[in-house]
């Protein structure tokens, strides 16, 4: 809600002239440079406002209600990006779990199918025999 108290003020006194009140439904925008501009009306009896307004989330934070926060990172705490729109954490490749802060064996998965694997945070490596060559 939008609450707009309008007052005199002067070296004599000071005055409320009027308070308007105003539920806004504005759609939120995921950044600021998405965000539209929306004019709004309040009125009541003889007195008017008029006013744009937009909303939009912050920096790092998602959904409808901005009540989500996520920084990609690519750290020990953390392997990831942020999905737009929910702000749910995308694990790199090679790391998983809640965190993104587990590494995923490679070799494991014979991901080296002609080779010699060695698995690296995040990565793998594969030493490949004569004539062969590749991931």
């Amino acid at each position: 809600m939008l609450v707009i108290k309008a007052t005199d003020v002067d070296l004599l006194s000071t005055e409320e002239m009027h308070t308007w009140g105003k539920v806004l439904n504005e759609t939120i925008w995921p950044s600021r440079e998405q965000a539209v501009w929306a004019d709004r009306v309040m009125s009541d009896n003889s007195h008017t406002m008029r006013f744009r307004v937009r909303m939009y989330c912050d920096a790092n934070y998602y959904t409808t209600s901005c009540n989500v926060m996520c920084v990609a990172d690519n750290s020990s705490t953390g392997h990831y990006l942020c999905e737009p729109g929910t702000g749910r954490k995308l694990c790199l490749p090679g790391w998983q779990g809640t965190q993104c802060t587990q590494d995923i064996d490679e070799c494991a998965l014979s991901f080296c199918h002609s080779g010699q694997c060695s698995n690296l945070p995040g990565d793998y490596t594969c030493s490949c025999p004569h004539s062969y060559s590749g991931n």
